[in-house]
């Protein structure tokens, strides 16, 4: 791993491979800038697709899948790290936690419930034309919890034929929400998925249709990418809109019991931002500060024939905020090939991280970018705000931002690396 973080601490680089199952012994070595490396050795295969939460106590998890190839599956993995890097013994078994369902699973998001119980979301494969998506419930100690789900310590959504999730949130009463897409077959294109549980994993009715919202956007295709919960109850989703060969960011607010909110949007419910990126590179993601709503995703920069990061703030109705950058947006174009976000949060002083990947002279390379509350780069962060790392392999889409400090996942040889970072 190669690093550029100018007043940035590179805390440490741990390296995982889930045949550390095994209980081997890790072997602790130094690479070129003395940071700690804990290399846990045997069978590779960890799937780079990694999510990551902290739980109450500072531990961070880590999910991801590995294929078994003897039932040709994929299964999900748990780790859990100590705030030092090492695992937690007192996890799983040696730290890590494996379950295999009945069908294969693609891990997507991960949550923490005030009772330091994890949640898993997950695409459930039933076959090559049918999934559905499964929330899988873990006690804090990585046990299955066989109190979620009717005794089976999972569910799942039916939404057959065809549904994936991409975002989850955990409300401040411990009930799920998770968003996503489904296609019914009635629409095609199919539109965006909305659903709500109990603490317990059993659907919430006070929620849509029977804890359900399935609608489209303008009568287009839609998917939400991005969840948060708001005060009181209320839930904003930022996600894609298709249209024509691109995908147009939107935000949408629904109201605690699923109803769209009228005071969002004109009326709508629902903002679609200026700038679009090229179909199958755009995401969303968000976070609020002062009722303020900040979105970043992927603009298609036709002029260079490439995507940067946009950065949006709109107001609590939905209009875009002209006090931020150039009429509510900020470009962030940091490399010479496309740039992709993947995370984005707000500092206690106001200031905004970023963090994704972005190609500069053929190299895709790990970013964080720190803006402050009017987007200008912070100067002081890392090279003229952005700190740049390097991965032997390939970046992966696992990132955590507290205040402060960063975790971000990437592929070293053939196991899976966390990185930690601090500012």
């Amino acid at each position: 791993m190669k690093a550029i973080a100018l007043g940035v601490k590179i805390l440490g680089l741990w390296i995982l491979s889930v045949a550390a199952i095994a209980g081997q012994q890790a072997q602790i070595k130094e690479d070129g800038q003395k940071n700690a490396c804990v290399l846990f050795k045997g069978v590779p295969g960890l799937v780079a697709k990694q999510v990551m939460a902290v739980q109450p106590d500072g531990s961070i998890i880590v999910v991801g899948t590995v294929y078994n190839t003897h039932t040709e599956k994929y299964e999900l993995v748990l780790a859990r790290y100590m705030a030092n890097g090492t695992l937690d013994n007192h996890f799983g078994f040696d730290g890590i936690t494996v379950t295999a369902l009945p069908c294969g699973v693609i891990v997507r998001a991960v949550g923490v419930q005030a009772t330091g119980n994890i949640i898993v979301a997950a695409d459930y494969k039933l076959d090559a034309l049918r999934q559905d998506i499964v929330l899988v419930c873990y006690k804090p100690n990585g046990i299955l919890d066989k109190s979620f789900g009717n005794g089976l310590g999972y569910v799942f959504a039916n939404m057959r034929p065809i549904c994936d999730v991409n975002a989850l949130a955990v409300c401040s009463d411990d009930k799920l929400i998770i968003g996503g897409w489904y296609c019914d077959g009635e629409q095609p294109l199919g539109g965006i998925l909305l659903m709500r549980f109990l603490a317990n994993g059993a659907p919430d009715i006070a929620f849509g249709i029977d804890g359900c919202i399935k609608n489209h956007v303008c009568d287009r295709a839609a998917s939400i990418c991005a969840l948060k919960t708001i005060k009181p109850g209320c839930v904003l989703a930022a996600g894609v809109v298709l249209k024509d060969d691109f995908e147009q960011m939107m935000v949408m607010k629904w109201r605690t019991n699923g109803r769209v909110d009228c005071l969002f949007g004109g009326g709508a419910g629902y903002v679609l931002l200026p700038l679009a990126a090229k179909t199958a590179k755009g995401a969303a993601t968000l976070t609020t500060l002062d009722e303020k709503i900040l979105v970043a995703g992927n603009h298609f920069d036709a002029a260079h024939g490439r995507h940067v990061i946009i950065l949006n703030r709109i107001l609590s109705d939905g209009t875009l905020d002209f006090s931020f950058g150039e009429q509510g947006m900020v470009l962030v174009a940091p490399g010479d090939g496309d740039a992709c976000v993947h995370a984005l949060d707000l500092q206690k002083d106001g200031s905004i991280i970023l963090a994704g990947s972005m190609v500069n002279g053929g190299i895709l390379q790990t970013i964080l970018v720190r803006l402050n509350d009017q987007g200008v780069p912070e100067t002081s962060f890392g090279e003229k705000g952005m700190v740049r790392t390097v991965f032997t392999g390939n970046v992966a889409s696992g990132v955590v931002i507290t205040d402060k400090a960063a975790w971000i996942t990437g592929q070293e040889a053939q196991s899976t690396v966390l990185a930690k970072y601090t500012w």
